[in-house]
C-alpha cells in the first residue's frame, strides 16, 4: 500500500493497530519526492487471517498530526492456476 502526503517540515510516522499497539509485522517507508511531498509505502511479506484489520498510520510534525486508517479486506481464492490462495485489498481513507 502506499500514499501520498503533503507536508512541511518532514513528518514522522508510527503504523499501528486499531487498539493503539505498534505494528511490528510490516515494514513502513517514507520517500521524499519534494520539499512538501513525501510517498508513505506500508509492505507486509506475510499476511495471515488475522491481518484482516484496519491499521492506523500516523503522520505528526511541528504543525500537526494527519492520520491514515488502512483497512486490508481480504478476499476470495483464485482458483485458476493455484498461484495465490488469497489475495488482500487495500485502502485508505483520510
Amino acid at each position: 500500500m502506499s500514499t501520498t502526503v503533503m507536508a512541511y517540515p518532514e513528518p514522522r510516522y508510527i503504523l499501528k493497530y486499531e487498539n493503539g499497539t505498534k505494528n511490528h509485522m510490516m515494514t513502513v517507508h517514507l520517500q521524499k519526492n519534494a520539499i512538501n511531498n513525501f510517498t508513505v509505502n506500508c509492505e507486509q511479506q506475510f499476511a495471515q487471517e488475522i491481518d484482516s484489520v484496519t491499521y492506523i498510520l500516523e503522520l505528526r510534525n511541528v504543525l500537526g498530526v494527519s492520520t491514515v486508517f488502512i483497512r486490508i479486506l481480504k478476499q476470495g481464492k483464485y482458483s485458476t492456476s493455484g498461484f495465490f490462495s488469497d489475495a488482500f485489498t487495500l485502502t485508505h481513507t483520510y
